[in-house]
């Protein structure tokens, strides 16, 4: 189980051509709620219509600008 799973993630990355470090967790996040929209027994336009009903976009572009970078002292110190 633990594999098909990490088959179905590698899957879900691979489309992405790489993933930034610093963005992982909103694409780990996305990977999660497909996972459950996929076992789900609702239509996908009552799921769609639920989701846009109760969600909210809390990040804004500046929001994610100002977002902190891990990893970050390592390419200010090799700056320096």
């Amino acid at each position: 189980m633990v594999d098909a799973l990490h088959e179905r993630l590698r899957g879900f990355l691979w489309r992405f051509r790489g993933v930034a470090t610093r963005r992982l967790q909103r694409y780990l996040w996305w990977f999660c709620w497909e996972e459950q929209a996929r076992r789900s027994d609702a239509s996908r336009e009552a799921m769609l219509r639920a989701h846009v009903a109760n969600g909210r976009y809390a990040t804004g572009r500046r929001a994610l600008e100002a977002e902190a970078r891990p990893f970050w002292e390592y390419w200010e110190a090799r700056a320096a």
